[in-house]
């Protein structure tokens, strides 16, 4: 693999589950289980703090209290699954910290330059944009997860 690795740019970072929940965390885990989409849907758009396996709260926007309220017992489950003295308490408030899917759209935007740069650059493509003297109109990258 090259230096610039668009594939590594879109890992998730890898993290030891102990301690206080913070959002690096929180995408971790929510990436890396089986979770049904709704749960994951749910888990994406707020951010779990306080002491994993225990005492936690679910922040999340109010403008997604539907979506909380409907799914929430699915995440608590999920999570007592895991760490079955674990309670949560659901908390509308806007998080502070980047949201699992924003770190994701960060990564995606990376890993998509990253990609176009090493196109533009590949010793077989250069020279036939070059020759047509033509250009890249659309650039993207399929998201597999």
């Amino acid at each position: 693999m090259t230096e610039l690795d668009p594939v590594q740019l879109l890992q998730h970072p890898i993290v030891d589950l102990v301690g206080e929940w913070d959002s690096i965390k929180w995408e971790y885990w929510l990436r890396e289980r089986e979770l049904t989409p709704a749960v994951r849907n749910l888990a994406q758009h707020g951010v779990l703090f306080g002491t994993i396996g225990g005492q936690m709260v679910f922040n999340i926007a109010p403008e997604h209290r539907v979506l909380a309220v409907e799914l929430f017992d699915g995440l608590h489950a999920a999570l007592q699954a895991e760490w079955p003295a674990t309670e949560v308490t659901l908390r509308f408030e806007v998080p502070s910290s980047m949201l699992p899917m924003q770190m994701k759209q960060v990564r995606y935007a990376a890993a998509t330059q990253c990609a176009r740069e090493l196109v533009l650059a590949d010793t077989v493509i250069a020279p036939i944009l070059h020759q047509l003297e033509a250009e890249i109109v659309a650039f993207e990258l399929k998201d597999l997860a």
